[in-house]
């Protein structure tokens, strides 16, 4: 099965592999529309999500508490993402890069 998931990553038509040979990327703005605040009751800490207006591109992302406080909604962000794959490269909001709380190392 993960064998499949990889052969598709690579030759889909929204794949890694395309997104690399054409190296092309798309910068578009998104406003926010919602900002949400859940409780994991399992380990009793909180997620933050930012809400986009509709796009092809990104629907939520994950923040840390820091950056859910100072965003608004209706603030507009600046996604750079690769064409194809749509794989995200970057978030800014206001020259400042947004980290996505799920992936932080």
């Amino acid at each position: 099965m993960s064998t499949l998931n990889v052969v598709g990553l690579l030759f889909s038509s929204n794949s890694i592999l395309n997104d690399l040979i054409h190296r092309k990327k798309v910068i578009i703005e998104i406003a926010i529309k919602d900002k949400k605040e859940f409780l994991n009751s399992n380990s009793n800490t909180y997620t933050y999500r930012l809400v986009f207006d509709k796009n092809e591109f990104l629907d939520v992302y994950h923040v840390g508490r820091e950056t859910y406080d100072k965003i608004s909604i209706g603030d507009v962000l600046t996604l750079e993402c690769s064409k194809y794959g749509k794989w995200i490269i970057d978030l800014r909001w206001k020259s400042e890069s947004i980290e996505n709380k799920s992936y932080i190392k």
